[in-house]
């Protein structure tokens, strides 16, 4: 499963959301932390217009948005853009916005998915 991390610098509500620090972490650092950790996920693609040294794994890789994907744009494109560029057939999206979603959540849910013929599993 590879998953799909979208950090996009100019929030339309708060201003730098994905860096804003919580407990001296940059808010994306819980999620990213979580996708690290978790078994069953074997790349992390982080789509960014951010200049961040990210952590030094093979699992990450940074795909640099274009600036047409900058603004407020749909996040379908932002994904049809990933797709494009990215070998897989399988993808996981992902928020920064929830820094509470454990490696064993994300684990479990791939597992839950694999078998079943969903094409898409949403959370709530």
């Amino acid at each position: 499963m590879i998953a799909i991390l979208p950090l996009r610098k100019n929030s339309k509500r708060l201003k730098n959301k994905n860096i804003k620090k919580i407990r001296n972490k940059p808010l994306y650092y819980f999620i990213l932390n979580s996708l690290i950790k978790a078994k069953l996920i074997k790349s992390i693609i982080i789509t960014t217009d951010y200049k961040i040294n990210f952590p030094k794994t093979k699992k990450i890789k940074i795909l640099k948005r274009p600036k047409k994907l900058t603004s407020n744009c749909s996040m379908n494109l932002v994904i049809e853009h990933v797709l494009k560029n990215v070998a897989g057939n399988e993808f996981i999206q992902v928020h920064a916005t929830s820094p509470l979603v454990k490696s064993q959540t994300l684990d479990k849910a791939i597992k839950y998915y694999k078998p079943s013929f969903f094409i898409s599993l949403p959370s709530g």
